[in-house]
């Protein structure tokens, strides 16, 4: 399992796919509505955790933790200069592909500065005459109080820009206008001759991540909030400035509780019932408290530990020698929790999974989704976990036995025998 991190539809007609710092799935779109995976390139084939995909030099480019790499095959770049941040998406440009990490532009080939930005959208060729002949971009200068989005041109001299007092977290360039998705609005400018901004519209919008152009007036928005199309102007299907075919999903989530049977969490941008291998619905209980994450376990075979700074988590096993693991790329580790004999460790990427093997502690396996997760709930019956990610959403997992191995071996929890137990607690919880 992992969150998709990006989608690109490439000038060579193939949809590219990121499964975020796991792989890229490159997809025939032969039949626009049956997607046929035609490749795909794992993170160790790459030699990078992807997170998103690009296009430069006439080539596809996949970049992320460790650098940035082409798809069919290559040595990773810019692997030096992002030891501390991840490459942003590369992009062509006149000085060949280019790529930002942190606040800065480098050439992919050689790594040479080139000017200051946080992220960068070269200008779609339809719009490339309002700026220059020669082209230009859409950019974000992230700082540490505020951001800057603007248009730069093909010489990264900044022409128009605009500062807020909030993260930005993407920016896009459609039907001649530049578009920046913020945590409470989306803000839409007209591009204008040179380069310069025209008036801005405000779009009210709490929990934006991003948005596409779906067509002409139909806008894809997406975020913590879940997904909606949104119509700009008023046309026969209904007014203007209204989102419609909205999905809600859980995202930004705060605090957590668990009854054993569901999960309550609540947040900025509503509150959710989840009943524990089932579905996530929008509540209006109430959450007064909140859980605290575990830190420490003791199993019949190991005692686990966090360690204070929350960096690493170590399994002392009662034979054998312990294990010290390390989330990835120096993220934390937030909670415990144990189910059929095995670790489960909440990290700033997911969930690692680890159980006692024949020759020690070793992995047992790995869920990655947009973290991090904050707590893990056993249930009263059964061998599932729950997991609550603050912005990557809830849901159950379980350990699945080898299917090779010994039936009489595997202990399992029928669902009939599960739902009958529950209703057993029910009863009694109701007397």
């Amino acid at each position: 399992m992992a969150i998709i991190s990006d989608l690109r539809l490439a000038e060579d007609g193939h949809l590219y796919v990121v499964h975020a710092f796991d792989r890229v799935v490159k997809y025939d779109l032969s039949s626009p509505r049956r997607p046929v995976p035609v490749d795909t390139r794992t993170a160790a084939e790459l030699g990078v955790r992807p997170l998103l995909v690009g296009e430069a030099d006439g080539r596809t480019w996949v970049s992320g933790r460790g650098g940035a790499v082409p798809f069919d095959g290559g040595t990773p770049s810019l692997v030096e200069e992002s030891v501390d941040a991840y490459v942003g998406r590369v992009v062509d440009s006149p000085e060949g592909a280019v790529a930002t990490i942190g606040r800065r532009i480098h050439r992919v080939d050689d790594g040479g500065y080139l000017g200051a930005a946080s992220m960068l959208e070269r200008l779609p060729a339809t719009e490339a005459g309002v700026v220059d002949p020669a082209g230009g971009y859409a950019f974000v200068l992230r700082g540490t109080r505020a951001s800057t989005v603007g248009i730069m041109g093909p010489e990264w001299r900044e022409r128009d820009s605009q500062v807020f007092d909030a993260p930005i977290w993407s920016v896009k360039v459609f039907d001649g206008r530049l578009w920046a998705v913020m945590p409470e609005e989306i803000v839409a400018w007209p591009i204008e001759e040179g380069g310069f901004l025209g008036p801005p519209q405000f779009i009210a919008v709490k929990g934006a991540r991003d948005m596409a152009m779906v067509e002409p007036n139909r806008f894809a928005v997406g975020g913590t909030f879940g997904r909606a199309l949104y119509r700009d102007k008023a046309d026969p299907t209904g007014d203007a400035d209204t989102f419609h075919a909205v999905r809600r999903s859980p995202g930004h989530v705060e605090s957590a509780v668990s009854d054993g049977r569901r999960v309550l969490t609540s947040g900025p941008e509503g509150n959710w019932l989840y009943r524990i291998g089932g579905k996530a619905a929008i509540s209006d209980r109430p959450l007064r408290n909140n859980t605290t994450p575990t830190s420490t376990l003791t199993l019949s075979w190991c005692q686990v530990d966090v360690a204070e700074d929350g960096t690493s988590v170590t399994i002392e096993p009662i034979v054998g020698e312990p294990l010290v693991w390390s989330p990835p790329q120096g993220g934390f580790v937030y909670t415990l929790e144990t189910a059929a004999d095995h670790v489960w460790v909440g990290h700033d990427e997911g969930v690692d999974v680890f159980r006692m093997g024949e020759t020690g502690v070793e992995s047992a396996g790995r869920i990655l989704m947009e973290g991090p997760v904050l707590w893990l709930f056993k249930p009263r019956v059964g061998d599932e976990i729950a997991f609550v990610s603050a912005f990557g959403g809830m849901g159950s997992a379980e350990i699945v036995p080898d299917p090779d191995a010994d039936p009489d071996l595997v202990r399992r929890v029928e669902a009939a025998d599960r739902e009958r137990v529950e209703e057993e607690m029910r009863s009694r919880d109701a007397q």
